[in-house]
């Protein structure tokens, strides 16, 4: 399986970029070295419009053979996440068709990842795109280790077959100062507002609704207003999102954080990490993974609530300082507490339609 990598936050990819820029190689004892810097580039960003669906990929392998995934599985028709397999494999030969036109631009044999997100229908609810049939929107391509620019790749789509291209909709194109990274907040802001307030995929079919957010993904430097292609493009590192209000995970006082907002008082700390909207994605892990929601799968649940806030939030939780085995405690008993009302609200809603 070839994972997808995780999205960051704004935070995390400048601090990343920095990390990068100041990179220098190994030492003798294999340790990184990093060195000042009295500046840094400028980069190219372009902003796609976050889909609200479930993330899945088309894969190609170096012998030709094709299958597909889910975020955390390699997924067939009998062991499907939302019928992505069941949906691909029909128009298996259009994927082929896809995977010729790449190689056909590319001088390699590695394996090839149609990266994308499969929304619309029943997948998820409350936003746009649930107004729709079910499609397939690729976002990504990944050629051996790197992705490239889907930019070059715009006749990857099929309209009959509901296969569609990130670049189709509506997107954004704007140069980050890193040196500056305040600067940038009310913009970020501004642009998530507008796609949660209207989502441009729902517009461009005709219907209104809410958007979830931006994907912003690094073309490279800018020098003399040009993109310089380099070890910045499309690296995972440097992506980020930006999530409305409805969707965010963590409740902040801004979508876009430079600073993190810190809490030493533990149960608000967890207030604002274990949200709704986090724990709801833990649902759909279970889903992803098959495992029925029923009580005996609670610790599997919690178990993946703790892992999305170590991965997300292990730095806020650090520099907050609280003492983290009371808080890791407190998060396992309020998503445990929430699983359970979860499950007697839905065993109730059945019950009461016998």
């Amino acid at each position: 399986m070839i994972k997808y990598p995780s999205i960051e936050q704004y935070r995390t990819a400048v601090s990343n970029f920095k990390s990068l820029h100041s990179y220098r190689g190994k030492d003798e004892e294999g340790k990184p070295i990093y060195v000042s810097v009295d500046s840094f580039p400028k980069l190219r960003y372009r902003g796609t419009v976050k889909l609200h669906g479930t993330h899945a990929d088309v894969v190609q392998n170096e012998d030709g053979e094709i299958y597909y995934q889910s975020r955390n599985n390699i997924i067939n028709i009998l062991q499907d996440n939302a019928g992505f397999a069941a949906f691909a494999s029909k128009i298996e030969d259009e994927f082929k068709h896809f995977f010729d036109i790449i190689r056909s631009k590319m001088t390699t044999l590695e394996s090839i990842v149609l990266a994308g997100e499969f929304c619309g229908g029943n997948i998820q609810k409350g936003v746009a795109l649930s107004k729709l049939d079910k499609m397939f929107v690729i976002y990504g391509i990944k050629v051996g280790e790197n992705f490239v620019d889907v930019n070059k790749f715009v006749d990857v789509k099929c309209h009959e077959k509901k296969i569609y291209h990130i670049l189709e909709f509506e997107h954004w194109e704007t140069d980050f100062d890193f040196e500056h990274v305040s600067v940038y907040q009310n913009y970020l802001v501004e642009k998530t507002k507008q796609v949660e307030h209207e989502c441009p995929v729902g517009k461009y079919f005709g219907v209104s609704g809410v958007g979830e957010g931006i994907v912003w993904n690094c073309l490279g430097s800018v020098e003399d207003d040009k993109v310089v292609v380099n070890d910045f493009s499309f690296n995972p590192a440097l992506t980020f999102k930006v999530k409305g209000d409805e969707h965010a995970v963590t409740k902040v006082k801004t979508l876009v954080e430079v600073d993190l907002e810190l809490e030493n008082d533990i149960n608000k700390l967890v207030d604002i990490i274990v949200t709704e909207n986090r724990l709801k994605q833990g649902l759909d892990y279970l889903r992803e993974q098959h495992v029925s929601f029923e009580i005996f799968n609670i610790n599997e649940f919690i178990k993946w609530v703790v892992g999305d806030v170590v991965k997300e939030e292990k730095e806020r939780i650090k520099e907050s300082k609280v003492d983290e085995k009371k808080f890791f405690g407190n998060v396992k008993k309020k998503s445990g507490n929430w699983f359970k009302q979860y499950l007697n609200f839905h065993l109730n809603e059945s019950t009461a339609d016998i």
